[in-house]
């Protein structure tokens, strides 16, 4: 056996090694990136659940703040399930922990379920519209720190949609349910209300038009945007309200409902696109 033969031998081996080593690492990488990902997806429905339960809180708070004292127990309720909310996502992974923007959502949080009750309405509208900014905000950095923008849906719809189109409409909707809810419970419609919810309804038709998800629950979310449109402008911005506030908050929410159906629906199906096949 001469020294060239042996010379492949050895080159051969070497390849070889690289060859595995790189198969292994790309597989290593491949699975590193497919775990986080799916870290990611379960953020995305847990800080959904929260931010839908924050928008309930603001909505309910605002109508305790206008007399709807009878709102004290339901909104108690509401806090623990915020209160776990935040446990669950907390534990889901030491990332959410060490991020700052987290820290100071949950700071905020605590502080305004503490002192709501001595705030204004005003003031506690504001407060709770700040929370939410902040909530979609940190969507955005944890769907981009685990891969996030790299999904689409089985119909090339990129997952994105969801925080950077879906959620700033659904917020439209969410701050018309609170102030209409304050207003119906305050049974006056004041100019500044009346022309925040002029601004708000002309958001929530543009905004939600503008979202390009095709789901099967289009027709049903298009029917509701409609109804509570109608609502808030032949039943809210009057000088005196004529619908009663728990009825108005219902059809709100139920709204809220059918673009968060569209959420869970997009989420479903990128996450079976992707790692279910």
């Amino acid at each position: 056996m001469n020294n060239n033969f042996i010379s492949l031998i050895v080159v051969a081996l070497i390849i070889s090694i690289v060859m595995v080593s790189l198969f292994i690492t790309g597989i290593n990488k491949k699975k590193h990136r497919k775990d986080r990902q799916m870290l990611g997806i379960a953020w995305l429905r847990n800080l959904r659940v929260l931010l839908s339960y924050i928008q309930q809180h603001r909505g309910m708070s605002t109508g305790y703040l206008n007399g709807g004292v009878t709102l004290k127990n339901e909104i108690d309720s509401l806090q623990k399930k915020i209160n776990n909310e935040i446990t669950n996502i907390s534990r889901l992974n030491s990332w959410m922990n060490k991020n700052s923007n987290w820290q100071s959502i949950i700071q905020h949080w605590f502080r305004l379920a503490e002192n709501f009750k001595n705030n204004t309405a005003e003031n506690n509208i504001s407060q709770h519209n700040a929370m939410i900014k902040n909530i979609i905000y940190l969507i955005d950095d944890m769907a981009q720190e685990h891969g996030l923008l790299l999904l689409k849906n089985d119909k090339n719809k990129p997952l994105h949609l969801l925080w950077r189109e879906l959620l700033p409409a659904l917020e439209y909707i969410g701050q018309a349910r609170a102030i209409g809810t304050g207003v119906s419970t305050a049974k006056i419609c004041d100019s500044v209300s009346r022309i925040k919810l002029n601004y708000l309804c002309r958001k929530i038709e543009t905004k939600s038009g503008n979202v390009s998800i095709d789901i099967s629950t289009k027709q049903l979310q298009e029917l509701k945007i409609k109804e509570l449109i109608t609502c808030i402008n032949e039943e809210i911005t009057k000088d005196k309200p004529t619908i009663k506030p728990d009825i108005y908050f219902r059809l709100a929410s139920e709204t809220l409902d059918s673009l968060y159906m569209q959420y869970d629906k997009f989420i479903d199906d990128t996450e079976s696109f992707h790692f279910k096949n």
